[in-house]
């Protein structure tokens, strides 16, 4: 789910207990999710001019494993960890924007090309 970082804290203080809960069909935690999620980014205006900024925040993994640093250890239905959700994540990125990941390995050499 593409929230803000301050949702997912404000759920995670609210009721931690949620996060000890797993969804039935895949029998994922939240941290599978959270694994899986990529970041958040968003438009939104800047002060009085129309002008737009992007806004960027990195994976809420961080802040559900304060609130349940177990769930790292445990397995899906498919006997995947969190761990392994955020690789395949990682990997469907690659195969989508190889462009990126090149960019991000290799700075000096994106910008000659």
């Amino acid at each position: 789910v593409n929230c803000p970082l301050a949702m997912v804290q404000l759920a995670c203080n609210a009721s931690p207990d949620q996060l000890r809960i797993r969804e039935p069909q895949l029998g994922r935690l939240p941290l599978h999710y959270a694994a899986s999620r990529r970041g958040y980014m968003a438009q939104y205006p800047v002060g009085v001019s129309c002008h737009r900024q992007c806004m960027e925040e990195v994976s809420p993994v961080k802040l559900v494993l304060v609130k349940f640093s177990a769930a790292c250890r445990v397995t899906d239905l498919r006997e995947q960890l969190p761990l392994h959700v955020a690789i395949c994540q990682a990997k469907d990125l690659e195969q989508q924007h190889p462009d990126m990941i090149r960019e991000r390995e290799h700075p000096a050499e994106a910008t000659k090309t």
